[in-house]
């Protein structure tokens, strides 16, 4: 599935282009991308409303038909973090695409399924039920289109751990009131926000949330006799995803089950020509036999004791990041057009609740940590790509953030079965840890962040290498250090409110931009 996520560290992409570059992705190879899924985004951008035409449009042009070679997967506004306006123009979008494809191609129906994103509970997906079955009346009665408001599904995006945890509950719940009202679900097909759940609460925390996430819906999907058909959202850094060509086994590995995953513009502008190609190859070829690891009773109780520990430690320190990474948006170039944080259409993340982390298991002094972690304010919380995009400009990957406080907090409650059973559950991690320790630069994170800080950080990456038995300090990429001392005098004169001449703003962009291509991603 390709995305319109703005994580290319190479090319910005306008508005204009987008369509193109949907026909592009959806074109087989060699003369395309090959992918199989597209998925046109709505949340948080300034994307028109006929965009979705236009493609299905050009789509049909080049023979490639809608709902039979290829799909197309609108993510929508929700409506409680936008407005109800945005999601009802998003939908009636579909409406538009779906009566072109009718007149110009005599077939009913191209696009099957929306996404919603940031579902928190069983209300989002039965409201949004039934305002696509209120715009199915509408476009029966002005275009003369089928009513079945089971012609369009939903797929839910859940982007916090304990909705995460609690997915497998609401789903359930959200499906009886499906069929006591008439509606259905072809199949379980839900989208994992990687990123968010990271940025939140930790990279550790975030893969074990995924992994119970996963099996959960099998069993489900053994419940209510539908398919299990997870989408993996995530970018080509470790920290939101680790998609990337070299990394499919560990992958398919850690996230057996998965069905989709989406191809995110990093993954498609910032690697060399025809990787991205070859990664969907791959994947068509390998996901469809991906089958989910079912994961017993007790195996779950230990993977949540280790996924909060390591959430509390990310956590303590995630509000002096965060507000780093906020006054650095400057830096990070804006690669789509996005509506702003602000104002009547305005949209931005809300801080959560570290409390309800520590709800998912008994003891009394990780809750009592948990409720006195101070979370930023609102207007504090960053975009997941300008997080991992800033922290990664000042040599502090985000990866690194309580991670080796979180092992040695699991080897002492449960000794060193603890630390080869989260191995288990997370095969990947030391791959991971290994990717980012090219990019980390204690040397150039001095001198923004303060000396406890540091000596905080030296202490976690003394743990790691400690706990994973492995290196960390000196594997350091030489090239991206140098940039990163280019660049820091003007990073520190941008924290300082004092602006950049021209020839200043140009090197500034130049440097950032070629960071993020040497990570294979801004963020």
């Amino acid at each position: 599935m390709g995305t319109q996520h703005p994580d290319s560290a190479s090319k910005y992409i306008s508005i204009r282009e987008e369509a193109s570059e949907a026909v592009d992705a959806l074109t087989p190879a060699p003369d395309g991308l090959g992918l199989e899924e597209f998925m046109i985004d709505f949340e948080g951008k300034m994307t028109p409303y006929h965009q979705t035409a236009d493609i299905a449009h050009q789509l049909i042009n080049k023979n490639l038909m809608p709902g039979r070679d290829v799909w197309l997967t609108p993510r929508i506004s929700n409506a409680t973090e936008e407005t109800v306006f945005r999601q009802i123009m998003a939908l009636m979008s579909i409406i538009e695409a779906d009566y072109d494809i009718m007149r110009s191609a005599d077939q009913s129906g191209g696009i099957e399924e929306v996404v919603l994103p940031m579902v928190k509970g069983a209300d989002d997906l039965i409201n949004i039920r039934s305002r696509i079955a209120d715009i199915f009346d509408l476009a029966h009665k002005e275009f003369g289109m089928t009513r079945d408001p089971n012609a369009l599904q939903v797929i839910p995006l859940i982007e916090d751990i304990p909705n995460m945890l609690a997915f497998a509950d609401f789903y359930r719940e959200y499906h009886e009131n499906c069929l006591a009202k008439g509606l259905t679900n072809r199949r379980l097909r839900f989208m994992i926000a990687r990123s968010d759940s990271a940025m939140i609460y930790g990279l550790v925390a975030a893969v074990l949330a995924v992994r119970v996430m996963i099996s959960d819906a099998a069993q489900l999907g053994d419940d209510l006799e539908l398919v299990s058909a997870p989408i993996y959202g995530g970018g080509a850094l470790p920290f939101r995803g680790h998609v990337r060509l070299e990394n499919l086994p560990n992958l398919l590995n850690t996230f057996s089950g998965i069905k989709t995953v989406t191809i995110q513009s990093g993954m498609r502008y910032d690697h060399e020509s025809g990787v991205a190609a070859e990664t969907a190859a791959i994947l068509k070829k390998e996901l469809p036999g991906s089958v989910a690891r079912r994961f017993t009773s007790e195996e779950k109780t230990l993977i949540k004791d280790i996924l909060v520990r390591f959430a509390t430690e990310y956590m303590s320190i995630f509000s002096q990041v965060a507000e780093l990474a906020c006054k650095l948006s400057e830096i990070v170039p804006g690669q789509r057009d996005r509506l702003t944080s602000r104002g009547p259409t305005g949209y931005a993340r809300r801080a959560p609740d570290p409390s309800q982390v520590g709800r998912l298991i008994d003891d009394a002094d990780l809750s009592a940590r948990l409720k006195a972690i101070k979370m930023p304010t609102e207007t504090a919380i960053p975009r997941a790509i300008t997080y991992t995009a800033s922290l990664y400009s000042v040599g502090v990957p985000p990866e690194f953030l309580g991670i080796g406080e979180g092992l040695a907090a699991i080897a002492e409650v449960h000794g060193q079965e603890g630390v080869d059973r989260l191995i288990d559950f997370y095969p990947a991690l030391k791959s991971d840890i290994d990717f980012a320790s090219r990019f980390l630069s204690l040397k150039v994170a001095a001198r923004f962040f303060s000396p406890e800080f540091i000596a905080s950080l030296r202490r976690s990456i003394s743990l790691t290498q400690e706990h994973l038995k492995m290196s960390v300090l000196g594997r350091q990429d030489q090239a991206y250090e140098t940039l990163l001392e280019i660049i820091e005098p003007l990073v520190r004169q941008i924290l300082r409110g004092e602006a950049l001449g021209l020839e200043d703003k140009a090197l500034l962009k130049s440097c950032t931009v070629r960071l993020g291509k040497m990570r294979g991603s801004l963020g």
